[in-house]
Protein backbone atom coordinates (compact mmCIF):
# COMPACT_ATOMS: atom_id res chain seq x y z
CA UNK A 1 0.00 0.00 0.00
CA UNK A 2 1.39 3.04 -1.07
CA UNK A 3 2.53 5.82 2.13
CA UNK A 4 -0.52 8.33 1.26
CA UNK A 5 -2.97 5.83 3.30
CA UNK A 6 -1.35 6.51 6.36
CA UNK A 7 -0.26 4.38 9.14
CA UNK A 8 -1.31 0.50 8.76
CA UNK A 9 -0.46 -2.99 10.41
CA UNK A 10 -0.64 -6.21 9.55
CA UNK A 11 -2.60 -9.54 10.55
CA UNK A 12 -3.94 -12.31 10.51
CA UNK A 13 -7.92 -11.53 10.45
CA UNK A 14 -11.05 -13.27 10.16
CA UNK A 15 -13.11 -11.54 7.73
CA UNK A 16 -15.88 -12.08 5.22
CA UNK A 17 -17.48 -9.83 2.38
CA UNK A 18 -20.69 -9.50 2.24
CA UNK A 19 -23.54 -8.33 -0.20
CA UNK A 20 -24.35 -4.01 -0.20
CA UNK A 21 -27.24 -3.72 1.51
CA UNK A 22 -26.35 -5.61 4.77
CA UNK A 23 -26.94 -3.90 7.76
CA UNK A 24 -24.24 -4.52 10.58
CA UNK A 25 -25.89 -6.03 13.62
CA UNK A 26 -23.68 -3.75 16.10
CA UNK A 27 -22.27 -0.34 15.12
CA UNK A 28 -18.87 -0.02 14.09
CA UNK A 29 -18.62 2.82 16.57
CA UNK A 30 -19.72 0.25 19.88
CA UNK A 31 -17.25 -2.39 18.22
CA UNK A 32 -14.18 -0.28 17.96
CA UNK A 33 -15.13 1.17 21.46
CA UNK A 34 -15.24 -2.45 22.87
CA UNK A 35 -11.95 -3.93 21.21
CA UNK A 36 -9.89 -0.65 22.34
CA UNK A 37 -11.00 -1.35 25.96
CA UNK A 38 -10.08 -4.99 25.68
CA UNK A 39 -6.62 -3.45 24.05
CA UNK A 40 -6.30 -1.32 26.86
CA UNK A 41 -7.00 -3.73 29.68
CA UNK A 42 -4.79 -5.95 28.37
CA UNK A 43 -1.60 -3.39 28.39
CA UNK A 44 -2.63 -1.82 31.23
CA UNK A 45 -0.78 -2.53 34.84
CA UNK A 46 -1.85 -2.63 38.13
CA UNK A 47 -1.08 0.53 39.17
CA UNK A 48 -2.23 2.45 35.85
CA UNK A 49 -5.78 0.89 36.93
CA UNK A 50 -5.55 2.07 40.69
CA UNK A 51 -4.77 5.60 39.73
CA UNK A 52 -7.58 7.77 38.73
CA UNK A 53 -10.40 6.25 41.29
CA UNK A 54 -12.74 9.40 39.96
CA UNK A 55 -13.81 7.44 36.87
CA UNK A 56 -13.32 3.92 38.15
CA UNK A 57 -17.08 3.99 38.70
CA UNK A 58 -17.69 4.66 34.95
CA UNK A 59 -15.05 2.53 33.98
CA UNK A 60 -16.31 -0.73 36.12
CA UNK A 61 -19.64 0.22 34.39
CA UNK A 62 -18.58 0.05 30.92
CA UNK A 63 -16.81 -3.13 31.64
CA UNK A 64 -19.35 -4.66 33.06
CA UNK A 65 -21.83 -3.82 29.91
CA UNK A 66 -18.75 -5.10 27.81
CA UNK A 67 -19.32 -8.37 29.92
CA UNK A 68 -22.67 -8.66 29.48
CA UNK A 69 -22.41 -7.84 25.61
CA UNK A 70 -19.66 -10.98 25.10
CA UNK A 71 -21.45 -13.12 27.43
CA UNK A 72 -24.97 -11.98 24.98
CA UNK A 73 -22.74 -12.33 21.58
CA UNK A 74 -21.30 -16.35 22.57
CA UNK A 75 -24.53 -17.24 23.34
CA UNK A 76 -25.96 -16.01 20.10
CA UNK A 77 -23.07 -17.38 17.93
CA UNK A 78 -24.23 -20.76 16.17
CA UNK A 79 -21.56 -20.09 12.88
CA UNK A 80 -17.97 -20.26 13.21
CA UNK A 81 -15.87 -17.28 12.37
CA UNK A 82 -14.27 -17.25 8.57
CA UNK A 83 -11.42 -18.46 7.80
CA UNK A 84 -8.25 -16.02 8.56
CA UNK A 85 -6.78 -14.16 6.56
CA UNK A 86 -3.39 -12.09 5.82
CA UNK A 87 -4.11 -8.19 5.75
CA UNK A 88 -2.88 -5.08 5.84
CA UNK A 89 -5.48 -2.48 7.78
CA UNK A 90 -5.51 1.41 7.54
CA UNK A 91 -7.89 3.77 8.08
CA UNK A 92 -8.79 4.34 4.60
CA UNK A 93 -8.98 0.20 3.39
CA UNK A 94 -7.85 -3.06 3.82
CA UNK A 95 -5.95 -5.32 1.78
CA UNK A 96 -5.99 -8.86 1.48
CA UNK A 97 -2.68 -10.48 0.92
CA UNK A 98 -2.63 -13.75 -1.26
CA UNK A 99 -6.36 -13.98 -1.39
CA UNK A 100 -7.73 -17.45 -2.28
CA UNK A 101 -10.48 -16.15 -4.17
CA UNK A 102 -11.01 -13.33 -6.99
CA UNK A 103 -13.75 -10.85 -6.41
CA UNK A 104 -15.25 -8.56 -8.92
CA UNK A 105 -13.37 -4.94 -8.58
CA UNK A 106 -15.91 -1.82 -8.20
CA UNK A 107 -18.62 -4.16 -6.75
CA UNK A 108 -19.75 -2.57 -3.35
CA UNK A 109 -21.03 -4.06 -0.01
CA UNK A 110 -19.22 -4.57 3.22
CA UNK A 111 -16.10 -6.10 4.99
CA UNK A 112 -16.67 -7.78 8.25
CA UNK A 113 -13.53 -7.64 10.63
CA UNK A 114 -13.30 -9.92 13.81
CA UNK A 115 -10.56 -7.77 15.34
CA UNK A 116 -9.81 -9.30 18.08
CA UNK A 117 -9.75 -12.84 19.17
CA UNK A 118 -11.89 -12.22 22.27
CA UNK A 119 -14.77 -10.22 21.45
CA UNK A 120 -17.02 -12.73 18.59
CA UNK A 121 -18.77 -9.67 16.72
CA UNK A 122 -16.95 -8.34 13.63
CA UNK A 123 -16.43 -4.80 13.31
CA UNK A 124 -18.64 -3.97 9.67
CA UNK A 125 -17.44 -1.19 7.60
CA UNK A 126 -18.50 -0.18 3.73
CA UNK A 127 -16.40 -0.96 1.24
CA UNK A 128 -15.57 -1.19 -2.50
CA UNK A 129 -13.48 -3.41 -3.99
CA UNK A 130 -10.64 -1.47 -5.69
CA UNK A 131 -7.71 -3.57 -7.33
CA UNK A 132 -7.94 -7.20 -8.18
CA UNK A 133 -4.74 -9.40 -9.09
CA UNK A 134 -3.54 -12.70 -7.47
CA UNK A 135 -1.47 -11.45 -5.16
CA UNK A 136 -3.74 -9.09 -3.37
CA UNK A 137 -7.50 -7.55 -3.04
CA UNK A 138 -7.01 -3.68 -2.02
CA UNK A 139 -10.92 -2.50 -0.45
CA UNK A 140 -11.43 1.11 -0.10
CA UNK A 141 -13.88 1.77 3.06
CA UNK A 142 -16.61 3.81 2.42
CA UNK A 143 -17.67 7.04 4.33
CA UNK A 144 -17.29 6.29 8.31
CA UNK A 145 -18.68 8.92 10.40
CA UNK A 146 -16.13 10.74 12.49
CA UNK A 147 -16.13 9.16 15.86
CA UNK A 148 -15.66 5.58 13.87
CA UNK A 149 -13.11 6.74 11.99
CA UNK A 150 -11.52 8.55 14.96
CA UNK A 151 -11.79 5.44 16.95
CA UNK A 152 -10.31 3.29 14.05
CA UNK A 153 -7.34 5.29 13.99
CA UNK A 154 -6.80 4.67 17.63
CA UNK A 155 -6.90 0.85 16.87
CA UNK A 156 -4.37 1.03 13.88
CA UNK A 157 -1.79 2.82 16.28
CA UNK A 158 -2.16 0.48 18.80
CA UNK A 159 -1.20 -2.31 16.71
CA UNK A 160 1.02 -0.09 14.59
CA UNK A 161 3.03 0.98 18.11
CA UNK A 162 2.83 -3.07 18.98
CA UNK A 163 4.36 -4.05 15.92
CA UNK A 164 7.19 -1.72 15.87
CA UNK A 165 8.24 -2.60 19.83
CA UNK A 166 8.41 -5.52 18.76
CA UNK A 167 10.78 -5.06 15.84
CA UNK A 168 12.55 -2.86 18.12
CA UNK A 169 13.42 -5.50 21.16
CA UNK A 170 16.31 -7.78 21.53
CA UNK A 171 15.87 -11.07 20.50
CA UNK A 172 15.04 -13.84 23.28
CA UNK A 173 18.21 -15.75 24.27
Amino acid sequence: MTERLGIGYRADMALEWRPAGMQPDVPPEQVLRSVITLEELSGASEDALAAGTQHEAGRLEFKLDLLLDLVGALLEQAVTQPPRQAVELRVTGLRILQPDWQPEPGAKGALALYIHPNYPRPLVLPARIAQVDASAIQFEFGELDENTRTLLERFIFIHHRRAVAQQHRPPAP
